[in-house]
């Protein structure tokens, strides 16, 4: 649910973030707009650690700035790189010259 909560809150033009001494921590705010589907803030939070860590879902990003200018740091989903096209299979200009 922690995943899927950061598009609705940005939605509602709530930047969630990780830090926890924030108004906008993303456990408190997937809780009080009533998100949660049943789980605790520390599940959450717990949640939230893991997309940040090794699954990598989640990082720190902007998402905006501050009426001075300066960056406005946040939660974003980490989208998955598209894999390359394989590459072409292209014929040697050796082999075609050779009879």
């Amino acid at each position: 649910m922690t995943l899927k909560a950061v598009p609705l809150l940005q939605a509602a033009g709530i930047y969630p973030t990780d830090s926890k001494n924030s108004p906008d921590y993303l456990p408190t705010q997937i809780l009080a707009k009533g998100y949660a589907e049943g789980h605790s803030r520390k599940e959450l939070a717990a949640a939230m650690n893991r997309l940040m860590g090794s699954a990598g879902k989640l990082r720190r990003g902007v998402v905006g700035k501050y009426p001075n200018r300066s960056k406005r740091y946040g939660l974003v989903i980490v989208e998955a790189e598209p894999e390359p096209p394989p590459p072409e299979t292209q014929p040697d200009p050796a082999q075609e010259a050779a009879p």
